[in-house]
């Protein structure tokens, strides 16, 4: 699943690597699900108790993954076209993460990333 691309954003064969991306960023797109304003559950549910709960369990663990050093270390280029893939899932993630899950969301990264 999703942690199995994140393990590949630094497989050493950068068109593995790349495929990694591709995939990720595809998933990412609001045009195939609407990640930001997700359909409404029936009852008044969450989205993560709805039909797509096991979609949202897999895309917050990434929280506990490597996902956010694994894009970082794509920042030096590996392959053209890396650190812009790299930087636009990073932003997607970080944006997912402070609609749905931050108080207010605000979510504060470290002065390091």
């Amino acid at each position: 699943g999703l942690q199995v691309l994140v393990d590949n954003l630094l497989h050493p064969n950068l068109y593995l690597r790349g495929q990694a991306f591709e995939v990720f960023v595809t998933i990412q797109q609001e045009e195939l699900y609407p990640w930001h304003e997700p359909p409404e559950v029936p009852g008044g549910r969450s989205v993560s108790e709805g039909p797509d709960a096991r979609v949202w369990g897999a895309m917050f663990s990434l929280t506990r993954s490597p996902l956010i050093a694994n894009l970082v270390e794509n920042a030096t280029e590996p392959f053209p076209g890396a650190a812009f893939l790299a930087l636009r899932s990073l932003a997607f993630f970080c944006s997912w993460i402070r609609h749905h899950f931050c108080k207010d969301r605000i979510l504060r990264l470290s002065q390091q990333l």
